[in-house]
C-alpha cells in the first residue's frame, strides 16, 4: 500500500510540479537505483574496470542506498547487469512522504534504512471514507433504518428514517371512538404501535342518521320506526301495533246487552277472546222494542219494551179460544157443538149468529134492483130499492133471520167488477113494498157523471154475499163478486226500462225500449227528452224481429228533472221520467263498544242508488294527518233510503247476531280519537288520493282531537248533511250518544225527519 500510494505521489508531484509536503529529490549522482554505480555497459566488476572474459561472473552493490546486490554477466568482454538489482529498501534514506490513514487522514513518512516509517502521529481529516454506507437504527423505538453515505469524511442520511413504530414504547394516551366519535379508548404503545387498554367507553348505541324498524308493542308484534340522533335510538312516530293486550292476561269485561254482564277474556295473539259465555242476566236491549207472537194460539201480538234488561209488554190476542176446543150452544132451540177454528167459535154448519142468538142460514134464492133500473145524473140520496126471495120465506116477525143487504155503485159504466166499488151502505128492511115481496132499500150519494150500482145480499149473517144487477128488468142473481167481465187492458206499444231513468250530472245512462212483441217491420221511433237533456239518437231505428232499441241520455252538470218520451209511427207515446242526481252516501251509526264491539253503518241518503265498490273508508288513528288505513266497503249497490253496515270480525254474535253486519273485517277497529272519511275512490287505487272524492266523515280527518271525546259511546245521526272533514266539527251537531253497547238502530234506515236536540 505505501509503495503503491508513493508512486502515486510522485506521478503527481511529476506531472503538477513540487509540492512543499513532497519528499526532497536525491541529487542526480549518475547511480542506476538498480546499481551501485553507473558503470555503462561495459563496466568492469573491478576496480580498474578492466576487461574480463565472457562467461565471467561477478557481483556488485545497487539500490537506492546501495545496499542491494546486482550479479553482472561478461560478455564480450565486459560485465554487464544478470538480472535486476536485488535491493531491499524501498526508498532512499532520509526521503520523505506521507500516505493516507484513518478517515481520510495523512501520515507523514521518512525513510530510515531504505524503509519508510511513520513520521509522527496519524493527522484524521473524517469519520469516515468517501461513497462508504452504512444503516444505523433509528425512530421513535430504535426499531427503523437510516441509511447514510460518507460524503467528504462525515456520514450524512441517504433518505429518511423508514421507521414501523408510530409511538414510543410505554407512551399512554387516550383516543376517540365509539359510532359518533363521543367514546374515548385508552391506549398504550407497545412494540411501537398504539394497543387499545380495556374497552372503549361509548355511550352511544347507534350512528347518527341511521334509522331501523324494531318490534314494539305489547307482544312485540308491532313496528316501530327510529331513527338515531345523538348516538341514541328515538323513535319517529308511533308504535304501529294492532295489539289490544298483554298475551296471556286476563280481565273480565262488562257484556251483555246492557253491559250488565260479566265476560271473562283471556288475551291471544294480542286481542282479547271471550273465555266461556257472557253471563248476562239481562234478555234484551234496554229502550228496545219488538213485536212478539203471544195468546191462546200464538197469534197474538205483544208490543214489548226492554225495561231492566227484561222485555216488559201486554198481550193483544184476537182469539178467544183455543184450536180445536169444543163447546155447547143451543141453534134455533136445539143443542148443537161449535168448534174453535182459528182461535173464534165456529158455528155448526148451515147457522149463524144473529143478535146474538145462533139461528139456521137463509139461501137467497133470487135477488135485483126493484127500482130504479137506471140514474143518469147525479141524485143526492137517491134511494134503491132491492128485492129477494129466500129459502126458508123471511118474514119481519122472524127479525130477517139474519139477511143482510147493501147497495153499491162505482165509478165504471155497467157492466163492471165488485173491484170497481168505490162505496156500499147498508140496506134497511122496507116494511111496506109496493106489490109486496121482501125489499131493502138504500140512500145512495151519486158522484157527478154515470155511476154502475148493484145490490147485495147475505143469508149467513155477512159470510158470503151475492150480488145482484139488472137484466132486462128480470129477477136474477150472480154467485160470485164479477158482475160482468171486466173490459180487456190496452196494452201499450212498448215498455221502457229503467223507470224512471236515473243517473248523475255530466254521466250516461243507456236507456232500453223493448216491444211485447218481435217487431213486424223496419221502423224507427222517435225520442224527445226535456230539462237540457240530450239522448245521442233522436230517432232510433229498428228492424224486423227486434225486441228492443236503445239509446242513451247525456246528463248536464246540474240536478234536474226531465221527461222522455218516445213515439212510433202510428203516433202512439210512451213517457219515462229521468232524474238527475247527486250521489249520497254517509256515516249513519258509529258503535264504539266493549271490546271488539264495532261498527259502522252507512245509509243512502240521495235518490239514485249507490254501488259501495267504488268507495273506501278511510281511518285516521291518533295523530295521523292522513289515512292510516283504507278499509274496503260492503260489496252492494245501496238503494236510496236503505243502509249497509260493517264490523268487526270479532263483534260479540250476542249483540251483533247473523245478518246484523254486512261486512266483518279486523281493520274496522277504532278507539275514541279516530277519525272515519267516506270517499269515492275514483282512480281505483285502494287509498285516497286528490283524484278521489270526499262523501261524509266522522271528525275532523287530519286533526287528532284533545283526549278521547266519542269512545265508549254509540252515535246515531240526526244531521243528514254530509259533512267535509275539514270544517269544524263535534259530534253532538251530527249524531245523538247512546249507551256503548247499543245496537237496537243497527242496520235499520235512520229516521231522515229526526233533527238533533238543541245544544
Amino acid at each position: 500500500m505505501k509503495n503503491i500510494f508513493w508512486i502515486f505521489l510522485i506521478a503527481l508531484v511529476s506531472a503538477c510540479g513540487t509540492d512543499p509536503s513532497e519528499p526532497k529529490d536525491t541529487p542526480d549522482t549518475g547511480t542506476d537505483p538498480n546499481n551501485e554505480a553507473d558503470a555503462g555497459p561495459d563496466a568492469e566488476p573491478d576496480a580498474n574496470n578492466g576487461e574480463c572474459t565472457d562467461g565471467d561472473t561477478d557481483s556488485t552493490t545497487c539500490g537506492l542506498n546501495g545496499r542491494g546486490s546486482q550479479n553482472l554477466l561478461c560478455i564480450n568482454g565486459e560485465f554487464v547487469n544478470d538480472g535486476d538489482c536485488d535491493d531491499p529498501d524501498e526508498c532512499t534514506d532520509g526521503e520523505t512522504g506521507e500516505e493516507s490513514c484513518g478517515i481520510n487522514g495523512s501520515q507523514a513518512l521518512i525513510c530510515v534504512e531504505g524503509q519508510w516509517a511513520a513520521d509522527g502521529q496519524c493527522e484524521e481529516a473524517g469519520e469516515c471514507e468517501e461513497n462508504d454506507t452504512r444503516d444505523l437504527a433509528c425512530g421513535l423505538n430504535a426499531q427503523g433504518t437510516q441509511a447514510q453515505v460518507c460524503t467528504a469524511g462525515t456520514w450524512t442520511n441517504d433518505g429518511d428514517c423508514v421507521d414501523p413504530d408510530v409511538c414510543t414504547n410505554a407512551e399512554t394516551q387516550d383516543v376517540a371512538c365509539g359510532l359518533n366519535g363521543n367514546g374515548t379508548q385508552a391506549q398504550t404503545c407497545e412494540n411501537g404501535q398504539w394497543a387499545d387498554t380495556g374497552d372503549c367507553t361509548d355511550a352511544d348505541v347507534c350512528t347518527n342518521g341511521a334509522t331501523q324498524d324494531v318490534a314494539c308493542g305489547l307482544n312485540g308484534n308491532g313496528t316501530q320506526a327510529q331513527t338515531c340522533d345523538t348516538g341514541q335510538w328515538a323513535d319517529t312516530g308511533d308504535c304501529t301495533d294492532t295489539d289490544v293486550c298483554t298475551n296471556g292476561a286476563t280481565q273480565d269485561v262488562a257484556c251483555g246487552l246492557n253491559g250488565n254482564g260479566t265476560q271473562a277474556q283471556t288475551c291471544e295473539t294480542g286481542q282479547w277472546a271471550d273465555t266461556g259465555d257472557c253471563a248476562d242476566p239481562d234478555i234484551c236491549v234496554e229502550g228496545a222494542t219488538q213485536t212478539v207472537s203471544c195468546g191462546l194460539n200464538n197469534r197474538g201480538s205483544r208490543d214489548e219494551t226492554c225495561t231492566g234488561g227484561q222485555w216488559i209488554g201486554q198481550c193483544v190476542d184476537p182469539d178467544v179460544c183455543v184450536d180445536g176446543a169444543q163447546q155447547a150452544i143451543t141453534c134455533d132451540g136445539n143443542a148443537e157443538q161449535e168448534t174453535c177454528v182459528d182461535g173464534a167459535w165456529e158455528l155448526p154448519a148451515n147457522f149463524h149468529l144473529q143478535d146474538g142468538v145462533c139461528v139456521s142460514n137463509v139461501t137467497i134464492t133470487e135477488c135485483w134492483i126493484q127500482f130504479p133500473k137506471s140514474i143518469n145524473q147525479a141524485s143526492s140520496l137517491a134511494t134503491i130499492y132491492g128485492r129477494l126471495n129466500a129459502n126458508p120465506a123471511v118474514a119481519e116477525a122472524d127479525g130477517l133471520r139474519g139477511v143482510m143487504a147493501r147497495a153499491c155503485y162505482g165509478n165504471a159504466i155497467s157492466p163492471f167488477t165488485s173491484d170497481e166499488i168505490d162505496v156500499c151502505v147498508d140496506a134497511e128492511w122496507n116494511p111496506n113494498p109496493l106489490g109486496g115481496g121482501f125489499e131493502y132499500q138504500a140512500d145512495l150519494d151519486f158522484p157527478n157523471g154515470d155511476s154502475a150500482y148493484v145490490y147485495s145480499f147475505s143469508g149467513d149473517g155477512g159470510a158470503t154475499w151475492v150480488y145482484c144487477g139488472v137484466t132486462d128488468g128480470a129477477p136474477a142473481i150472480a154467485e160470485s163478486a164479477d158482475i160482468d167481465a171486466a173490459p180487456a187492458s190496452i196494452v201499450p206499444f212498448a215498455t221502457i226500462t229503467p223507470d224512471p231513468v236515473v243517473l248523475e250530472p255530466d254521466t250516461i245512462a243507456t236507456v232500453r225500449i223493448e216491444f211485447p212483441t218481435p217487431a213486424a217491420v223496419d221502423g224507427l221511433l222517435s225520442v224527445t227528452i226535456t230539462g237540457g237533456l240530450l239522448v245521442d239518437d233522436d230517432t232510433p231505428i229498428f228492424l224486423t224481429g227486434d225486441t228492443f232499441v236503445e239509446v242513451d241520455v247525456l246528463s248536464g252538470a246540474t240536478e234536474t228533472d226531465a221527461v222522455l218520451t218516445v213515439t212510433n209511427e202510428a203516433n202512439e207515446s210512451i213517457t219515462v221520467d229521468v232524474l238527475v242526481r247527486q250521489p249520497c252516501l254517509i256515516i249513519s251509526e258509529y258503535i264504539e263498544g266493549s271490546s271488539n264491539n264495532k261498527g259502522v253503518e252507512f245509509f243512502n241518503c240521495g235518490e239514485i242508488p249507490v254501488n259501495l265498490d267504488e268507495f273506501q273508508l278511510c281511518l285516521a288513528a291518533n295523530d295521523a294527518t292522513g289515512c292510516s288505513s283504507n278499509i274496503d266497503m260492503p260489496s252492494l249497490t245501496l238503494l236510496p233510503g236503505d243502509v249497509a253496515t260493517s264490523c268487526n270480525s270479532s263483534v260479540n254474535v250476542t249483540l251483533f247476531p247473523d245478518g246484523t253486519c254486512d261486512l266483518k273485517i279486523g281493520s274496522i277497529s277504532f278507539n275514541g280519537d279516530d277519525r272515519l272519511m267516506v270517499y269515492r275512490d275514483l282512480d281505483a287505487s285502494g287509498s285516497f288520493t286528490t283524484d278521489d272524492v270526499i262523501f261524509d266523515a266522522y271528525g275532523q280527518t287530519a286533526v287528532e282531537p284533545s283526549g278521547t271525546p266519542w269512545a265508549e259511546v254509540t252515535h246515531r245521526r240526526c244531521d243528514f248533511t254530509p259533512f267535509d272533514g275539514i270544517s269544524a266539527w263535534t259530534p253532538e251537531e251530527y249524531f245523538t250518544a247512546h249507551p256503548r253497547d247499543d245496537v237496537s238502530d243497527f242496520g235499520i234506515a235512520p229516521d231522515t225527519t229526526a233533527t238533533c236536540p238543541a245544544p
